[in-house]
């Protein structure tokens, strides 16, 4: 993964996920600054400004900080804090970022080897991983926007799925949440069945 597409990425989930924090009531920010991080950091954080405890007093500085998983745009721990104290709820939330300009392989639904998927590897998100003790499944949007199913025990046999396939194959399986995620992001656009926000 590029790291102008991973920033790209992880900037997309941060802000999906401050959009969506559970801040207790009468708590929401005011205000709040840029992010703030470190090069090459998996943590980012921004300043934010809390309603203030009278009519004359000023409004409280707290902070709120994410925390990604290493090299991915998965955040792991997301809080807000105020006095020294965490407040409200993290609650994970997903989105998708298609990159027009990636690489696609036409090959819908043909035995792939890994060597024929090599180019659109780059930049896959994973969003399903079902593993039993004699099969393994595992689904993937390419940064391009193509759904990569990958099966067998050591999920060496790949599929690229086009979207109605995978709709289909995939509507029940996850949770309504990733469905909406990926038709936010424009993966299902062919189909009008999938639901929206």
């Amino acid at each position: 993964m590029s790291k102008n597409y991973l920033e790209h990425q992880r900037q997309a989930n941060a802000d999906a996920v401050w959009s969506s924090y559970a801040f207790p009531q009468g708590m929401e920010p005011e205000a709040c600054d840029g992010w703030e991080r470190s090069a090459g950091s998996d943590k980012w954080s921004r300043t934010v400004y809390f309603p203030a405890d009278g009519a004359d007093a000023p409004t409280r500085k707290g902070d709120f900080t994410l925390h990604f998983e290493m090299d991915t745009s998965e955040i792991i721990k997301a809080h807000a804090r105020l006095d020294g104290e965490d407040i409200g709820v993290f609650s994970p939330t997903r989105v998708f970022l298609i990159d027009a300009d990636a690489p696609t392989l036409e090959a819908d639904y043909q035995l792939l080897a890994l060597q024929d998927v090599l180019e659109i590897l780059p930049g896959h998100q994973e969003f399903m991983l079902i593993a039993t003790d004699n099969d393994a499944e595992r689904w993937s949007l390419t940064a391009a926007g193509q759904f990569l199913r990958q099966t067998g025990t050591d999920l060496d046999r790949y599929y690229v799925v086009p979207a109605d396939e995978a709709f289909y194959m995939l509507e029940g399986t996850l949770p309504d949440e990733t469905i909406i995620a990926l038709r936010n992001a424009g993966a299902f656009n062919d189909i009008t069945a999938a639901p929206t926000a």
